[in-house]
């Protein structure tokens, strides 16, 4: 699988930033799960997979957590110049 770097052209300034996010879903397989996020900028798959197992040991929930990549380009800051 390629990754992001690979597949798409980063612009001059800017960098990727890999991160996990939370995702509430209904725990039915329907077509229409009423998804939202829930925790943003989990900086680790592991850190997110522990806050997933935790949230979803309990049997028979309506809603359940999954683990999702998030992925963005985001602008690096400069620093000051002094010459």
């Amino acid at each position: 699988m390629a990754t992001i770097e690979s597949a798409v052209e980063v612009p001059y300034g800017r960098h990727v930033k890999k991160t996990w996010r939370l995702v509430e879903t209904d725990n039915y397989g329907r077509d229409y799960p009423n998804e939202k996020f829930i925790a943003i900028d989990i900086p680790s798959e592991e850190w997110a997979k522990l806050f997933v197992d935790a949230h979803n040991k309990g049997l028979e929930q309506q809603r359940i957590l999954r683990a999702v990549e998030h992925i963005e380009i985001v602008y690096t800051l400069e620093p000051g110049f002094e010459p």
